[in-house]
């Protein structure tokens, strides 16, 4: 779900207000786009983002992909962090709790040479920041290079238009598609959603803010529909003991890593992936494999995300 190679050709000129990097911030433009009072302009959010890591990524030391990549591999799978030291802000009314989590939300891109032109290219996930001093969730596969060959580099963006290096995995669980990071923010204050003291079981409502398809920052509403579990042959047995939180809200390819918020703002979970269910047509004739195949068509989706109880084994025991 991570909407890796989408490439966005429309130039925009952007006037540099300054150059100096700064604990892996580059210096930004006051107000280069607008969440709230004006209407989001996606192809601002993603030239502005393409823009300012680029300039970011120039800073980088050789070997830092393959370092970061390595470091991936080899997170432990909970911190020495304890759950009780995140944020506790929250919203104190329902009309800021679209706002609260907007500015939570986070951007992360993974800058790729394409193989076919000069310019340097941004994926698009997401993420949600869950303390005031930038530690941030996401999924294991936004972090993960496929191709580690183009990949040069993989940055954050938080609301108000700041690009941050990413300074540290401290957690991280491939069966579980979910990560924990921390931004290299400085002394900088993020704005943070809180973890919430419990799950949501089946029917309760919760609400998501992703970037599907570079539409960023788009939320959307469902339910919890279950809790399961995927067993595929090809899956490790720990991965066939993962459990996914199955929700009813709409996301797409660029949701992946985004926050899952019950009606108070609190993060319930991530967005980790969608599974298709195939149906094949009645006139498809099974002695014909290729016309077989071409007669299927999706009848339903499963959206798999991860659940509450993953995020917390990202952090120590508190017992």
């Amino acid at each position: 779900m991570s909407g890796r190679h989408v490439q966005l050709n429309t130039a925009f000129v952007f006037a540099l207000i300054a150059t100096s990097c700064s604990g892996g911030l580059i210096a930004q433009q006051k107000a280069p786009f607008d969440l709230f009072e004006q209407p989001i302009d996606n192809r601002v959010i993603y030239r502005h983002f393409e823009k300012r890591a680029t300039g970011m990524m120039r800073n980088q030391t050789a070997g830092e992909v393959a370092a970061f990549q390595e470091e991936l591999l080899q997170a432990p799978r909970s911190s020495d962090l304890l759950e009780s030291s995140l944020t506790t802000q929250r919203a104190t009314k329902p009309s800021e709790v679209y706002r609260h989590m907007v500015k939570s939300t986070v951007y992360i891109g993974e800058l790729y040479n394409c193989g076919r032109c000069d310019r340097t290219h941004a994926g698009f996930s997401g993420g949600v920041v869950i303390s005031e001093d930038g530690l941030a969730l996401t999924n294991y596969h936004v972090l993960e290079s496929r191709d580690t060959g183009r990949t040069e580099g993989i940055y954050a963006m938080t609301w108000d238009g700041k690009c941050w290096a990413i300074d540290e995995i401290l957690a991280a669980s491939k069966n579980d598609d979910v990560a924990l990071v921390r931004l290299k923010g400085g002394n900088h204050k993020f704005y943070a959603s809180p973890l919430a003291a419990k799950a949501p079981v089946p029917m309760d409502p919760i609400r998501i803010v992703s970037h599907p398809f570079g539409e960023f920052f788009v939320m959307t509403h469902g339910e919890v529909s279950r809790y399961a579990r995927m067993r595929k042959k090809r899956d490790s047995a720990a991965a066939r003991k993962a459990t996914w939180m199955e929700v009813t809200a709409p996301f797409g390819s660029g949701s992946s890593g985004c926050g899952v918020f019950n009606n108070r703002g609190e993060v319930v979970g991530l967005v980790s992936s969608i599974r298709p269910l195939f149906r094949k047509a009645s006139e498809a004739s099974e002695s014909n494999p290729e016309a077989e195949a071409r007669a299927r068509y999706v009848e339903m989706l499963i959206r798999k995300c991860v659940p509450l109880d993953a995020i917390e084994g990202c952090f120590a025991s508190q017992r």
